[in-house]
Parts: C-alpha cells; sequence; structure tokens
C-alpha cells in the first residue's frame, strides 16, 4: 500500500483526507498492523490507483512451504485426498504433543 501511496506522490495525510480516514489509521494498515474492511480497501485502491488484490499482496504473509504443500496437494489423485488429509493431521497433532 504504501509503494502504491506513495508512487502517486500522496502523504499518509492527503491519502487518509481522500478517503476519509485518519493518518495514523493509513500508516497502521501499511505496516500491517490493521487489516482494512472490504470498503475501506476497495476506496484506498481507488485513491491510489491501484485494484484491491494489488494492494492485499502487500498484507499477506507468504509461506514457502505452504505454497509447495499446495502445489503437491493438488496432484494428489482424489481417491488418495483423503489419505493423505489424515497423514498430514497426523504429523501435525504429533507435533504439537511432543513440541
Amino acid at each position: 500500500m504504501r509503494a502504491h501511496r506513495l508512487a502517486r506522490g500522496l502523504s499518509q495525510a492527503a491519502l487518509a483526507e481522500m478517503v476519509e480516514l485518519s493518518p495514523n489509521y493509513i500508516g497502521l494498515l501499511e505496516r500491517g498492523l490493521k487489516l482494512p474492511t472490504i470498503d475501506t480497501l476497495v476506496r484506498v485502491a481507488k485513491a491510489v490507483g491501484a485494484r484491491p488484490a494489488d494492494l492485499l499482496g502487500d498484507a499477506l504473509p507468504t509461506d514457502e512451504w505452504l505454497d509447495d504443500m499446495m502445489a503437491v496437494a493438488s496432484t494428489v489423485p482424489r481417491q488418495h485426498r483423503e489419505l493423505a488429509l489424515a497423514v498430514l493431521r497426523v504429523m501435525a497433532t504429533r507435533s504439537h504433543s511432543s513440541g
């Protein structure tokens, strides 16, 4: 969000005024300390000339392991998915109880 705001030459105060929020709240959004409502996300995206999804990309954490897991899971044949999920659940349960 910050990069989009700066690309438009806007200060936090100017953006806040455009979307009727406080500059402090804009700062919290930019640092990922707060997540906006859908309405706020759309208003901010319009103000900075971006798509709402472009702004979410900055806020959503990435986890390469989960990305790899999803890629592998999508290749598991339907008849084996229940078993694969059961194995994963057992592994998760065991790691919580031994951690």
